[in-house]
Protein backbone atom coordinates (compact mmCIF):
# COMPACT_ATOMS: atom_id res chain seq x y z
CA UNK A 1 0.00 0.00 0.00
CA UNK A 2 1.30 3.50 -0.80
CA UNK A 3 2.09 6.07 1.92
CA UNK A 4 -0.97 8.01 0.81
CA UNK A 5 -3.12 4.89 1.21
CA UNK A 6 -1.81 4.24 4.71
CA UNK A 7 -2.53 7.82 5.73
CA UNK A 8 -6.06 7.58 4.38
CA UNK A 9 -6.73 4.34 6.24
CA UNK A 10 -6.11 6.10 9.58
CA UNK A 11 -8.06 9.28 8.84
CA UNK A 12 -11.19 9.77 10.97
CA UNK A 13 -13.77 12.23 9.66
CA UNK A 14 -17.12 13.33 11.10
CA UNK A 15 -19.91 13.20 8.51
CA UNK A 16 -22.78 15.70 8.72
CA UNK A 17 -22.14 16.77 12.33
CA UNK A 18 -25.33 18.02 13.98
CA UNK A 19 -26.50 19.73 17.15
CA UNK A 20 -29.60 18.63 19.01
CA UNK A 21 -31.76 21.70 19.61
CA UNK A 22 -32.84 20.65 23.11
CA UNK A 23 -29.34 21.10 24.51
CA UNK A 24 -25.64 21.53 23.79
CA UNK A 25 -25.27 18.05 22.33
CA UNK A 26 -23.08 17.70 19.25
CA UNK A 27 -22.55 14.46 17.39
CA UNK A 28 -21.78 13.17 13.94
CA UNK A 29 -24.48 11.41 11.94
CA UNK A 30 -21.68 9.13 10.78
CA UNK A 31 -17.93 8.73 11.12
CA UNK A 32 -15.71 7.76 8.19
CA UNK A 33 -12.50 5.93 9.03
CA UNK A 34 -10.47 4.83 6.04
CA UNK A 35 -12.75 2.63 3.93
CA UNK A 36 -15.39 2.22 6.67
CA UNK A 37 -18.44 4.37 7.40
CA UNK A 38 -20.07 3.98 10.83
CA UNK A 39 -23.60 5.42 10.84
CA UNK A 40 -25.04 6.72 14.10
CA UNK A 41 -28.35 5.28 15.29
CA UNK A 42 -30.95 6.96 13.06
CA UNK A 43 -34.43 8.09 14.02
CA UNK A 44 -37.04 9.79 11.83
CA UNK A 45 -36.17 13.15 13.39
CA UNK A 46 -35.29 16.60 12.12
CA UNK A 47 -32.99 17.56 15.05
CA UNK A 48 -35.32 20.47 15.88
CA UNK A 49 -38.80 19.22 16.78
CA UNK A 50 -38.18 15.50 17.10
CA UNK A 51 -40.35 13.07 15.13
CA UNK A 52 -42.53 15.10 12.73
CA UNK A 53 -46.27 14.54 12.88
CA UNK A 54 -46.33 13.31 9.30
CA UNK A 55 -44.51 10.20 10.49
CA UNK A 56 -46.96 9.41 13.28
CA UNK A 57 -50.37 10.71 12.20
CA UNK A 58 -52.91 8.07 11.21
CA UNK A 59 -53.81 8.02 7.53
CA UNK A 60 -57.34 7.58 6.24
CA UNK A 61 -56.83 6.96 2.55
CA UNK A 62 -56.89 3.24 1.79
CA UNK A 63 -53.65 3.34 -0.16
CA UNK A 64 -51.79 5.76 2.10
CA UNK A 65 -48.69 4.47 3.82
CA UNK A 66 -49.08 3.60 7.49
CA UNK A 67 -47.32 5.72 10.15
CA UNK A 68 -44.69 3.00 10.62
CA UNK A 69 -44.04 2.89 6.88
CA UNK A 70 -43.66 6.68 6.74
CA UNK A 71 -41.34 6.60 9.74
CA UNK A 72 -39.20 3.90 8.13
CA UNK A 73 -39.10 5.83 4.83
CA UNK A 74 -37.82 8.93 6.63
CA UNK A 75 -35.09 6.90 8.31
CA UNK A 76 -33.95 5.50 4.97
CA UNK A 77 -34.07 9.01 3.46
CA UNK A 78 -31.68 10.10 6.22
CA UNK A 79 -29.52 7.02 5.66
CA UNK A 80 -29.13 7.61 1.92
CA UNK A 81 -28.18 11.25 2.53
CA UNK A 82 -25.56 10.23 5.09
CA UNK A 83 -24.15 7.48 2.88
CA UNK A 84 -23.76 9.91 -0.01
CA UNK A 85 -22.03 12.45 2.23
CA UNK A 86 -19.69 9.71 3.40
CA UNK A 87 -18.75 8.74 -0.14
CA UNK A 88 -20.72 5.52 -0.51
CA UNK A 89 -24.21 4.17 -1.24
CA UNK A 90 -26.83 1.73 0.03
CA UNK A 91 -25.32 -1.08 -2.08
CA UNK A 92 -22.27 -1.00 0.18
CA UNK A 93 -23.96 -1.50 3.56
CA UNK A 94 -22.57 -4.62 5.24
CA UNK A 95 -24.46 -4.59 8.53
CA UNK A 96 -27.62 -3.08 10.02
CA UNK A 97 -29.01 -3.23 13.55
CA UNK A 98 -32.66 -2.32 14.14
CA UNK A 99 -34.46 -1.52 17.39
CA UNK A 100 -38.24 -1.33 17.73
CA UNK A 101 -40.59 -0.37 20.54
CA UNK A 102 -43.30 -2.71 19.28
CA UNK A 103 -43.53 -5.92 17.28
CA UNK A 104 -46.19 -4.14 15.20
CA UNK A 105 -43.51 -1.82 13.75
CA UNK A 106 -41.29 -4.63 12.47
CA UNK A 107 -43.24 -5.79 9.39
CA UNK A 108 -43.86 -2.27 8.00
CA UNK A 109 -40.19 -1.45 8.49
CA UNK A 110 -39.06 -4.64 6.76
CA UNK A 111 -41.32 -3.89 3.80
CA UNK A 112 -39.66 -0.50 3.34
CA UNK A 113 -36.22 -2.00 3.91
CA UNK A 114 -36.74 -4.53 1.11
CA UNK A 115 -37.69 -1.72 -1.28
CA UNK A 116 -34.89 0.66 -0.30
CA UNK A 117 -31.77 -1.45 0.06
CA UNK A 118 -29.79 -2.35 -3.00
CA UNK A 119 -28.25 -5.43 -4.50
CA UNK A 120 -26.45 -6.58 -1.32
CA UNK A 121 -28.79 -7.42 1.55
CA UNK A 122 -26.73 -6.54 4.64
CA UNK A 123 -26.25 -8.78 7.64
CA UNK A 124 -29.04 -7.85 10.05
CA UNK A 125 -30.10 -8.10 13.68
CA UNK A 126 -33.38 -6.80 15.11
CA UNK A 127 -34.59 -6.36 18.67
CA UNK A 128 -37.80 -5.14 20.32
CA UNK A 129 -37.11 -2.97 23.34
CA UNK A 130 -39.09 -0.96 25.83
CA UNK A 131 -38.26 2.53 24.64
CA UNK A 132 -36.14 4.73 22.38
CA UNK A 133 -34.46 8.03 23.28
CA UNK A 134 -36.96 10.20 21.42
CA UNK A 135 -40.68 10.60 22.12
CA UNK A 136 -43.01 8.93 19.59
CA UNK A 137 -40.20 7.00 17.89
CA UNK A 138 -41.03 3.38 17.16
CA UNK A 139 -37.82 2.36 15.38
CA UNK A 140 -34.12 3.12 15.16
CA UNK A 141 -31.49 1.97 12.69
CA UNK A 142 -27.72 1.98 12.74
CA UNK A 143 -25.51 0.78 9.94
CA UNK A 144 -21.98 -0.05 8.88
CA UNK A 145 -20.99 0.55 5.26
CA UNK A 146 -17.79 0.53 3.24
CA UNK A 147 -16.36 2.95 0.75
CA UNK A 148 -15.56 0.42 -1.99
CA UNK A 149 -12.43 0.03 -4.07
CA UNK A 150 -11.64 -2.44 -6.82
CA UNK A 151 -10.55 -5.13 -4.34
CA UNK A 152 -12.76 -4.08 -1.41
CA UNK A 153 -16.43 -4.58 -2.31
CA UNK A 154 -19.25 -6.32 -0.42
CA UNK A 155 -20.55 -9.64 -1.68
CA UNK A 156 -23.43 -11.69 -0.37
CA UNK A 157 -22.72 -15.11 1.13
CA UNK A 158 -26.06 -16.86 1.45
CA UNK A 159 -25.83 -20.42 2.76
CA UNK A 160 -29.12 -22.23 2.07
CA UNK A 161 -29.03 -23.78 5.56
CA UNK A 162 -28.79 -20.44 7.39
CA UNK A 163 -32.26 -18.95 7.62
CA UNK A 164 -33.84 -15.87 9.11
CA UNK A 165 -37.29 -15.37 10.60
CA UNK A 166 -37.65 -12.22 8.46
CA UNK A 167 -36.68 -13.84 5.16
CA UNK A 168 -33.32 -14.42 3.48
CA UNK A 169 -30.68 -12.49 5.40
CA UNK A 170 -27.32 -13.45 3.96
CA UNK A 171 -23.92 -13.15 5.48
CA UNK A 172 -21.82 -10.47 3.83
CA UNK A 173 -18.09 -10.59 3.09
CA UNK A 174 -15.88 -7.62 2.25
CA UNK A 175 -12.12 -7.81 2.05
CA UNK A 176 -10.90 -10.06 4.87
CA UNK A 177 -14.06 -9.52 6.95
CA UNK A 178 -17.24 -11.59 7.24
CA UNK A 179 -20.49 -10.29 8.81
CA UNK A 180 -23.03 -12.88 9.98
CA UNK A 181 -26.65 -11.91 10.60
CA UNK A 182 -28.24 -12.44 13.99
CA UNK A 183 -28.96 -16.15 14.27
CA UNK A 184 -31.77 -17.87 16.19
CA UNK A 185 -32.48 -21.54 16.75
CA UNK A 186 -34.59 -21.78 13.59
CA UNK A 187 -35.35 -25.16 12.04
CA UNK A 188 -34.05 -26.47 8.74
CA UNK A 189 -36.71 -26.72 6.01
CA UNK A 190 -38.97 -29.69 6.78
CA UNK A 191 -37.50 -30.28 10.25
CA UNK A 192 -39.68 -30.59 13.33
CA UNK A 193 -40.53 -27.39 15.20
CA UNK A 194 -41.54 -26.74 18.78
CA UNK A 195 -42.80 -23.28 19.80
CA UNK A 196 -41.23 -21.83 16.67
CA UNK A 197 -37.78 -23.27 17.43
CA UNK A 198 -36.07 -26.27 15.91
CA UNK A 199 -36.98 -29.32 17.98
CA UNK A 200 -33.27 -30.19 18.13
CA UNK A 201 -32.72 -26.88 19.94
CA UNK A 202 -35.17 -27.78 22.71
CA UNK A 203 -34.82 -29.99 25.77
CA UNK A 204 -36.92 -33.15 25.34
CA UNK A 205 -40.14 -32.52 27.29
CA UNK A 206 -40.01 -35.88 29.09
CA UNK A 207 -36.28 -35.84 29.95
CA UNK A 208 -35.09 -34.89 33.42
CA UNK A 209 -31.43 -34.81 32.36
CA UNK A 210 -31.69 -33.55 28.80
CA UNK A 211 -29.65 -30.41 29.41
CA UNK A 212 -30.73 -26.91 30.28
CA UNK A 213 -32.78 -24.95 27.73
CA UNK A 214 -30.17 -22.21 27.22
CA UNK A 215 -27.41 -24.81 26.88
CA UNK A 216 -29.18 -26.82 24.18
CA UNK A 217 -30.41 -23.73 22.32
CA UNK A 218 -27.02 -21.97 22.37
CA UNK A 219 -25.16 -25.06 21.16
CA UNK A 220 -27.67 -25.40 18.31
CA UNK A 221 -27.26 -21.75 17.26
CA UNK A 222 -23.47 -22.00 17.33
CA UNK A 223 -23.10 -25.38 15.59
CA UNK A 224 -26.10 -25.41 13.25
CA UNK A 225 -26.42 -21.72 12.37
CA UNK A 226 -23.21 -19.75 13.01
CA UNK A 227 -20.74 -22.49 12.03
CA UNK A 228 -22.25 -23.21 8.55
CA UNK A 229 -22.43 -19.49 7.80
CA UNK A 230 -18.77 -19.05 8.73
CA UNK A 231 -17.71 -22.12 6.74
CA UNK A 232 -19.53 -20.95 3.64
CA UNK A 233 -17.69 -17.63 3.86
CA UNK A 234 -14.31 -19.34 4.27
CA UNK A 235 -14.06 -18.76 8.00
CA UNK A 236 -14.47 -20.65 11.28
CA UNK A 237 -15.01 -20.17 15.01
CA UNK A 238 -11.33 -19.45 15.69
CA UNK A 239 -11.51 -16.46 13.32
CA UNK A 240 -14.47 -14.75 15.03
CA UNK A 241 -13.33 -11.34 16.28
CA UNK A 242 -16.54 -9.82 17.67
CA UNK A 243 -19.86 -11.24 18.87
CA UNK A 244 -23.08 -9.59 20.02
CA UNK A 245 -25.29 -11.84 22.17
CA UNK A 246 -28.89 -11.17 23.19
CA UNK A 247 -30.22 -13.20 26.13
CA UNK A 248 -33.89 -12.94 27.10
CA UNK A 249 -33.45 -14.53 30.55
CA UNK A 250 -30.86 -13.10 32.95
CA UNK A 251 -30.80 -16.40 34.84
CA UNK A 252 -29.31 -18.05 31.73
CA UNK A 253 -26.15 -15.97 31.88
CA UNK A 254 -23.93 -18.39 33.86
CA UNK A 255 -24.73 -21.46 31.77
CA UNK A 256 -24.47 -19.48 28.54
CA UNK A 257 -20.97 -18.33 29.48
CA UNK A 258 -19.88 -21.93 30.04
CA UNK A 259 -21.18 -23.01 26.63
CA UNK A 260 -19.60 -19.93 25.02
CA UNK A 261 -16.15 -20.60 26.48
CA UNK A 262 -16.28 -24.30 25.59
CA UNK A 263 -17.26 -23.62 21.98
CA UNK A 264 -14.42 -21.20 21.27
CA UNK A 265 -11.87 -23.30 23.16
CA UNK A 266 -9.53 -20.50 24.18
CA UNK A 267 -9.93 -18.38 21.02
CA UNK A 268 -12.80 -16.22 22.29
CA UNK A 269 -13.84 -13.08 20.42
CA UNK A 270 -14.56 -9.69 21.93
CA UNK A 271 -18.06 -10.26 23.29
CA UNK A 272 -20.97 -8.07 24.35
CA UNK A 273 -23.88 -9.76 26.14
CA UNK A 274 -27.14 -7.84 26.28
CA UNK A 275 -30.02 -8.90 28.50
CA UNK A 276 -32.97 -8.33 26.19
CA UNK A 277 -36.65 -8.16 27.17
CA UNK A 278 -38.53 -11.44 26.88
CA UNK A 279 -40.25 -11.99 23.52
CA UNK A 280 -37.97 -9.42 21.90
CA UNK A 281 -35.79 -11.27 19.37
CA UNK A 282 -37.96 -12.62 16.58
CA UNK A 283 -39.31 -15.90 18.02
CA UNK A 284 -41.35 -15.64 21.20
CA UNK A 285 -39.82 -18.74 22.79
CA UNK A 286 -36.21 -17.91 21.82
CA UNK A 287 -33.74 -17.40 24.65
CA UNK A 288 -30.69 -16.31 22.63
CA UNK A 289 -29.71 -14.58 19.39
CA UNK A 290 -26.10 -14.16 18.24
CA UNK A 291 -24.42 -12.18 15.48
CA UNK A 292 -20.70 -12.24 14.75
CA UNK A 293 -17.95 -10.56 12.76
CA UNK A 294 -15.08 -12.79 11.64
CA UNK A 295 -12.01 -12.87 9.45
CA UNK A 296 -11.68 -15.13 6.46
CA UNK A 297 -9.47 -18.12 7.10
CA UNK A 298 -7.18 -17.18 4.21
CA UNK A 299 -6.75 -13.57 5.32
CA UNK A 300 -3.12 -12.53 4.96
CA UNK A 301 -3.06 -8.78 5.52
CA UNK A 302 -5.43 -8.85 8.50
CA UNK A 303 -4.77 -10.88 11.64
CA UNK A 304 -6.73 -11.49 14.82
CA UNK A 305 -4.82 -10.00 17.75
CA UNK A 306 -6.08 -10.31 21.34
CA UNK A 307 -5.35 -7.11 23.26
CA UNK A 308 -3.96 -7.53 26.75
CA UNK A 309 -4.43 -4.61 29.13
CA UNK A 310 -5.17 -3.86 32.78
CA UNK A 311 -8.92 -3.44 32.21
CA UNK A 312 -10.93 -6.29 33.69
CA UNK A 313 -13.42 -7.57 31.10
CA UNK A 314 -17.04 -7.89 32.14
CA UNK A 315 -16.74 -11.68 31.73
CA UNK A 316 -13.44 -13.25 32.77
CA UNK A 317 -13.38 -15.72 29.87
CA UNK A 318 -13.55 -12.98 27.21
CA UNK A 319 -10.72 -10.70 26.10
CA UNK A 320 -11.03 -6.99 26.78
CA UNK A 321 -10.57 -6.29 23.07
CA UNK A 322 -9.56 -7.85 19.76
CA UNK A 323 -7.73 -5.98 17.02
CA UNK A 324 -8.10 -6.86 13.34
CA UNK A 325 -6.33 -4.66 10.84
CA UNK A 326 -7.33 -1.06 11.43
CA UNK A 327 -10.34 -2.01 13.56
CA UNK A 328 -10.44 -2.51 17.33
CA UNK A 329 -13.39 -4.46 18.76
CA UNK A 330 -14.12 -4.05 22.47
CA UNK A 331 -15.97 -6.50 24.67
CA UNK A 332 -18.88 -5.10 26.63
CA UNK A 333 -17.60 -2.96 29.50
CA UNK A 334 -19.08 -2.71 32.98
CA UNK A 335 -17.99 -1.12 36.26
CA UNK A 336 -16.31 -4.27 37.55
CA UNK A 337 -12.85 -5.16 38.81
CA UNK A 338 -10.92 -8.46 38.79
CA UNK A 339 -13.06 -9.79 41.64
CA UNK A 340 -16.31 -8.91 39.95
CA UNK A 341 -17.08 -6.17 42.47
CA UNK A 342 -18.14 -2.65 41.63
CA UNK A 343 -16.73 -1.14 44.80
CA UNK A 344 -16.81 2.52 43.77
CA UNK A 345 -20.34 2.18 42.46
CA UNK A 346 -21.42 0.39 45.64
CA UNK A 347 -20.03 3.24 47.71
CA UNK A 348 -22.03 5.77 45.70
CA UNK A 349 -25.16 3.62 45.72
CA UNK A 350 -25.15 3.51 49.54
CA UNK A 351 -25.35 7.28 49.73
CA UNK A 352 -28.08 9.76 48.89
CA UNK A 353 -27.17 11.06 45.45
CA UNK A 354 -27.10 14.85 45.29
CA UNK A 355 -27.07 16.85 42.08
CA UNK A 356 -27.35 20.63 41.96
CA UNK A 357 -28.43 20.72 45.58
CA UNK A 358 -31.36 18.38 44.98
CA UNK A 359 -31.54 14.96 46.58
CA UNK A 360 -32.26 12.39 43.88
CA UNK A 361 -32.59 9.32 46.06
CA UNK A 362 -30.96 5.94 46.67
CA UNK A 363 -30.13 3.29 44.08
CA UNK A 364 -28.91 -0.22 44.65
CA UNK A 365 -25.55 -1.42 43.38
CA UNK A 366 -27.45 -3.87 41.20
CA UNK A 367 -29.39 -1.09 39.55
CA UNK A 368 -26.25 0.95 39.06
CA UNK A 369 -24.56 -2.04 37.44
CA UNK A 370 -27.47 -2.57 35.06
CA UNK A 371 -27.43 1.09 34.09
CA UNK A 372 -23.68 1.00 33.56
CA UNK A 373 -24.04 -2.07 31.33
Amino acid sequence: MSTKGREQSHTVQAVLPSKVSSGPVHYAQAVRAGHWLFVTGLLAQDFKKGIPKIATALGFASREASPAEREASMIFDHLEKILAAGGTSRDNIVRVDQYFTSVAAVAPYQGIRRKRLGTIAPASTSMVMEDLPLANASMQLDALAVIPTTDFQPRAVAPPDVVSVSGPSPSVAVGDFVFISGQLATADPGAKIRDGLAEDACVPPTAFWGGQPIQVETEYVLRRRIAPALERAGSSAKNVIKAQVYLTHIEDLHVFRQVWADYFDGALPATTIIVAPKRSIGIAAARVEINVIALRGDAVATRKEVIECDVAPAYAECPAAVKAGDLLFLSGLMANDDNGRVSDVEAIANQSLVHGGDKVGHRSAGEMLVRAA
